[in-house]
């Protein structure tokens, strides 16, 4: 590895060979764009943080409309509108510098924090927000502990929204499109009381087709009993298509003005979502003997082996009802029963014959596989439903000398109940469903100053937030061998004292220091359940659970609960409590106006936690009898630890000829510990501590307004991810090879570049054409830890483009345009599913058109 030092001298050899030097005279100058990164209104320019800011215009150019959208005009920032298994294009994996967050359960905090309006949203889920009438986003890079606090240790993005004004001001806009789009925008704002209190409606409607299309597969034999929908799910909702879009939102605002130094602002937001589940892809199939799915197809007579007789008699899985076992205590657990397989297509009656899985018995295939990403066989759970509501509170009131307070409060509501046929076949192999419920409240009070002549700009401040939810998993494992019924409760609350400070040493040189601290309390309750009992199935089918040798003894007695042998999570509540002091410092030096470097050093924290989805016994008793199921000097640990990070820039901001170009670099070093990955074990993603990295990157970003006419811009991302320090037993997929210093970090690719112009061409009538271009280049990346080969995602280029007509009165605009022209197919998040032999992934949008009619007073 590179020392400090010398990764230091590369970060600054990279931005001295990316320096610009551009001669070219133009006739206009860029826009200011004030961000609020460091609790007070800056331009982005002088802030000491490297910064991706987007306008609302920009957004409209650009046709972003949601979170995940922003990341391809942000280097070294990469999100996904989903995570493996999630279901839902409401959830966000965000990850910037390398750090991040791909599980969406609720016991995981994610790697980068959202914020609307100064409020975090702490759920993944429903993270990736809908852009409704906002004024501005920020995508701040490298840890924000002081300022933003836990959660931010990758970075922070900060969504405005709009504030309504004296003026009454009415927009909207159609877009149809691709697979029969139809979205609906509008917005209305304006003074009740002039000068006194003002209002603000917007809403937004998005409707659109799935792009997966979910084919009866011929010639299927299924016994009815065996219908997908009789195991365990939420809900049983399926549909024909996947990757469909019906979501509506709307936010209404207050802001009433008490006097000059008296403002308060409420907000009430309110969103649902009722649309088809993501894609999922079956990819690749290994017929392997030790799979669930291999004894599915062993036990309905299907694979090679057995005959009849002993798969009636010897095999017990094979001849025992799928559920429920008579006569073994299980109080409380749910009742979802069906018959035994029993080697149905081996008797004497074909009416009960049963579709095989694999159809290479002992190698790789199934007739499931379409090859096509736009084909699926599935016939399972298919859904996605979501409903938020949003209360907030803003009061804002100047003090005397330069002093001013602000109260931020806000209260959220989150049910989220989704489902998928992950298998991609008309068979229930891997069928998920989910039921999350989640609150929080959060009460945050600034105050901030200016002393010594103006020259300390101080903030001060208290945050409290408190958590509370649950989350149930509803997993069917091949045919129900494995019933998964995984309820979880949590309850946190956190609370937080912080400062930042600037201080101007001259008109040039300032140093900046800031310090948090956060102590964190978190409660959680697993009672993970399996309603098939397979770990007495198969590892006490003698005696139940009592070795014929007496020295052996009885495993069974090790089961966490007595009264319930479904029961696989250790029984009562779990408790842990973190605290950190994350630090922030720096300096700055402003050469002139328009250029400025500074070099600073910040401290990220996220805490740990519990990891869920057992589908194994953790057993109680240590030493344990050994079990042929589980050995309980192998047991996966419960708890992880939190997580932190250390990060080293130096940047530099500035504009050049005239303020028509802006140029904005930076390199950064970070030292990231106790880094909490998704690993595999067994049928079950769970969740761990991997060991220690270290991330080297640099970034730049351009923005050229070459004419009155013309403009470019431009962004250059690079980041070298590696491990130092791998912690034993963190292994791969297969549960055996152990992960190594050389694999890819999820979701961090080495490059990523994006190249855009805008050419407006005035006509003599006033109206305007314009024509837009975007270009986005990232390099390869992987989509597990395991950097399963199937799942990588090699190097990717798209390109939109855009033209739009603006009529001569400048109140009606047409778009035309097309996003991802060169239909571009990738794999976006997948999972390698050892326990089922399965590689299963989920591809991007195809290519799509869509024309949109915008209009306003």
């Amino acid at each position: 590895m590179l020392n400090l030092t010398t990764k230091f001298r590369t970060v600054i050899a990279i931005a001295v060979s990316t320096s610009i030097t551009v001669a070219v005279q133009a006739q206009s100058t860029l826009e200011e764009i004030v961000v609020t990164a460091q609790k007070r209104e800056q331009n982005v320019q002088d802030v000491p943080i490297a910064i991706t800011a987007v306008t609302g215009e920009s957004m409209e150019a650009k046709a972003i409309t949601q979170v995940a959208e922003v990341a391809a005009y942000a280097p070294n920032v990469y999100m996904d509108p989903t995570t493996p298994f999630g279901a839902s294009n409401n959830i966000l994996a965000a990850y910037i510098r390398g750090i991040g967050q791909s599980d969406f359960a609720f016991n995981l905090e994610p790697g980068v924090g959202v914020y609307v309006d100064g409020v975090y949203m702490a759920r993944t889920i429903g993270a990736n927000v809908d852009l409704l009438d906002v004024d501005r986003l920020e995508v701040l890079k490298g840890p924000q502990g002081t300022l933003f606090g836990r959660n931010t240790i990758g970075g922070a993005i900060n969504v405005i929204t709009r504030r309504p004004g004296n003026e009454f001001q009415w927009r909207g806009e159609v877009t149809t499109g691709s697979y029969n789009r139809l979205d609906i925008r509008g917005a209305a704002e304006g003074a009740l009381i002039q000068d006194t209190l003002y209002g603000l409606v917007a809403f937004s409607s998005k409707n659109r087709d799935g792009y997966q299309e979910n084919r009866p597969y011929p010639g299927l034999t299924f016994n009815n009993d065996d219908r997908s929908d009789q195991f365990i799910h939420k809900y049983y909702d399926t549909k024909s298509a996947n990757g469909g879009e019906n979501q509506d939102n709307i936010r209404a605002k207050l802001v009433w003005d008490v006097n000059d130094d008296l403002s308060v602002t409420l907000t009430q937001a309110y969103s649902t979502t009722d649309e088809d589940a993501t894609p999922t892809s079956l990819l690749s199939y290994q017929d392997d003997p030790t799979t669930f799915t291999h004894l599915y197809d062993l036990c309905i007579g299907a694979a090679p082996g057995p005959g009849l007789f002993v798969i009636q008699n010897f095999i017990p899985p094979c001849f025992q009802n799928r559920g429920i076992k008579p006569g073994i205590p299980s109080v409380g657990a749910p009742q979802y029963t069906q018959p035994a397989l029993n080697g149905a297509n081996l008797d004497a009656d074909p009416n009960n014959d049963r579709t095989p899985f694999g159809n290479n018995f002992g190698g790789f295939g199934s007739n499931f596989i379409t090859n096509d990403p736009d084909v699926s066989y599935a016939s399972g759970p298919n859904f996605s439903k979501l409903e938020i509501h949003d209360s907030m509170a803003h009061v804002d009131y100047d003090l005397a000398n330069d002093w001013h307070v602000k109260y931020i409060g806000a209260f959220r509501y989150l049910q989220f109940n989704a489902g998928l046929d992950f298998d991609s076949s008309p068979l229930p192999m891997l069928e998920v469903s989910f039921d999350t419920k989640q609150q929080q409240w959060s009460h945050e009070l600034q105050l901030t100053g200016l002393s010594w002549d103006d020259r300390w700009e101080w903030v001060a401040g208290f945050y409290y937030f408190h958590e509370e939810g649950d989350l149930t998993d509803f997993v069917t494992f091949p045919a129900g061998f494995l019933q998964i019924y995984g309820e979880n409760y949590f309850d946190t609350d956190a609370m937080a004292v912080f400062t930042h400070n600037n201080f101007a040493i001259n008109d040039q040189l300032s140093i900046t220091f800031g310090v948090r601290y956060t102590d964190e309390d978190k409660d959680f309750e697993g009672r993970q359940r399996d309603l098939n009992m397979v770990g007495v199935n198969l590892a006490l089918p003698d005696n139940w659970g009592c070795d014929p040798n007496p020295a052996v003894g009885c495993s069974r007695n090790a089961w966490p609960d007595q009264n319930d042998f479904t029961r696989y999570y250790p029984l009562g509540v779990n408790n842990n409590g973190f605290s950190d002091v994350t630090l922030r410092g720096g300096v700055e030096y402003a050469f002139n106006d328009d250029v400025m470097a500074y070099f600073s050093y910040a401290e990220g924290f996220k805490s740990g936690g519990w990891t869920t989805r057992l589908s194994t016994p953790h057993l109680t008793i240590d030493p344990a009898p050994v079990s042929p199921f589980v050995n309980p000097t192998n047991q996966l640990s419960l708890a992880f630890d939190e997580e932190t990070a250390t990060t080293f820039e130096i940047g530099l901001k500035s504009e050049w000829l005239g303020r028509t170009l802006q140029l904005n670099l930076a390199g950064f070093f970070t030292e990231y510990d106790n880094i909490q990955v998704t690993k595999q074990v067994g049928p079950s993603p769970v969740f761990d501590n991997a060991g220690d990295g270290e991330i080297l990157g640099f970034e730049a970003e351009a923005l050229w307004l070459a004419t009155e006419n013309l403009t470019f811009e431009g962004s250059l991302g690079w980041q070298d991810a590696e491990y130092t320090s791998i912690d034993a037993g963190v292994n791969k997929a297969n549960g055996v090879d152990p992960l190594t210093t050389a694999d890819n970090w999820v979701n961090v690719p080495e490059w990523d570049i994006t190249l855009a112009g805008t050419y407006a061409y005035p006509f003599s009538s006033g109206a305007v054409l314009a024509f837009r271009t975007d270009w986005s280049h990232t390099s390869e990346l992987a989509n597990d830890l395991s950097n399963t080969p199937v799942l990588m995602q090699g190097n990717v280029d798209y390109l939109n483009v855009s033209a739009t007509y603006t009529n001569p009165t400048d109140n009606w605009d047409l778009i035309l345009g097309g996003r991802n022209i060169t239909d571009e197919r990738h794999i976006i998040t997948g999972q390698h599913q050892p326990a089922a032999g399965m590689i299963l992934g989920t591809y991007n949008r195809p290519a799509e058109w869509f024309l949109t009619l915008r209009i306003r007073n």
